[in-house]
């Protein structure tokens, strides 16, 4: 119940891996931050344009933001900062909820203008050709395969999420995590599709045949139902920042040792009750044959009371200590961590240098290379140990292709994005 992302390469490769997983996650995490303020500014142009009362062209013709963009950006900055605080990923399920039925709504925004634009005769004159022609199935050259990787690779860069939320599922059993990540990925990765089929099609209307990397900014800033779409995704990007604030805190206190030794600072134990656990919820092949299984059975958390069984055969869970960083070293690293991506993201002109440089280099480390690398090297020990051939099922196969492709492609892509972000 205590796992993480750099607790997972420590077992793997030792306290070396632990150290430079603690600091990519945490980078991660704070340029998506970055990235994440950037596009919150772009959507929040026409809020800006009538607190301040300036007509769009005011800032649309500006070479990157203005202070009046920025301070809108940073109200709502301020508005989220108390649930960056939160101790917990938990507090905000219902939150995360929200945030899904808000980014389908800004889906079938742009769904319905890109169709509506399209195929409706009324809008025959500002099409320029078949849609057909729009929508791109492969890269035409190396060069553009590789422009692209960087922001596949950031769509789906949750791994560092994953080992803690699974630590706060009542039931992790095999089953429920299973379920859990497939429909997570499917979901978004049928999202993604969808939204991306849709938004080239929308090139075929606008005036110069592009699209910009943040479609919104295509569409006019009057358009009513773009605007929902705006303040829809507005709204989850918002929400998002507690997610991308409370991983890196503690990632970066467990560094520090504030994790382990919060409670003994504080004096005090944090005591629950809890559901009972029945042995068949237990991930543990084989228990319930076992003679004594609950003697098997150890607290999830450190310093917790040991688990025992009732008369029938039950487990209860009487007394667990929750490990919780100290208050204050909690709240001054998130403050710390969501103000200064904010201020950096202040000076940053567009959301595609952040995804270029983050999806080529430390987003590949995070999604493929670590965990790949991980798991092949855990099994490599576990096979040594037991004296026993290395398992080459279809699990640890694919993880040493995924390590063997993705490390040399990492520094090529990093030397893309450098190139262009900065010379081209």
């Amino acid at each position: 119940g205590g796992a993480s992302m750099e607790s997972i390469a420590d077992a793997a490769f030792g306290k070396s891996a632990l150290a430079l997983t603690t600091w990519l996650v945490a980078a991660v995490c704070f340029f998506a931050i970055v990235g994440y303020a950037v596009l919150l500014r772009d959507l929040l142009e026409p809020v800006t344009d009538f607190i301040f009362d300036n007509p769009a062209s005011d800032l649309a013709d500006t070479e990157g933001p203005t202070l009046k963009e920025n301070a809108t950006m940073v109200t709502v900055v301020l508005i989220m900062t108390p649930f960056c605080t939160l101790k917990t990923l938990t507090a905000l399920r219902a939150v995360g909820a929200a945030s899904m039925c808000a980014i389908l709504v800004l889906g079938i925004c742009v769904t319905y203008r890109s169709i509506q634009c399209n195929f409706f005769d009324e809008y025959k004159n500002t099409r320029h050709q078949d849609w057909s022609q729009f929508v791109e199935f492969t890269p035409e050259s190396i060069k553009d395969a590789l422009n692209a990787l960087p922001l596949f690779i950031s769509c789906f860069v949750c791994h560092y999420n994953v080992p803690l939320v699974h630590n706060e599922l009542i039931r992790p059993t095999k089953e429920r995590v299973r379920v859990w990540l497939r429909l997570s990925v499917w979901s978004a990765t049928v999202f993604y599709l969808v939204i991306g089929f849709a938004g080239s099609m929308y090139g075929n209307c606008t005036p110069t045949g592009h699209i910009h990397g943040n479609i919104l900014l295509d569409f006019s800033e009057n358009d009513p139902v773009i605007l929902v779409g705006r303040l829809s995704l507005a709204v989850t990007i918002a929400f998002a920042f507690p997610m991308l604030v409370i991983p890196a805190r503690d990632t970066l206190l467990r560094q520090m040792g504030y994790m382990d030794s919060a409670d003994m600072e504080d004096g005090a134990m944090a005591v629950r009750n809890t559901p009972r656990v029945r042995s068949d919820m237990l991930v543990i092949p084989g228990i319930e044959d076992m003679p004594n299984p609950p003697e098997l059975v150890q607290p999830l958390l450190e310093g917790a009371d040991a688990l025992s069984p009732d008369e029938d055969g039950n487990i209860e869970m009487n007394r667990v200590l929750l490990t919780d960083p100290a208050m204050t070293p909690r709240i001054v690293l998130a403050l710390s961590i969501f103000w200064t991506s904010t201020a950096l993201a202040c000076s940053v002109t567009s959301i595609d240098f952040v995804w270029d440089l983050l999806g080529s280099s430390i987003s590949i480390m995070i999604s493929y290379l670590i965990p790949c690398a991980s798991l092949v090297k855990i099994m490599w020990n576990y096979s040594k140990q037991e004296r026993t051939i290395f398992p080459w099922t279809a699990t640890t196969i694919i993880a040493t292709i995924l390590t063997m492709v993705f490390f040399p492609l990492m520094f090529i892509s990093t030397g893309n994005a450098v190139y262009n972000v900065f010379l081209s």
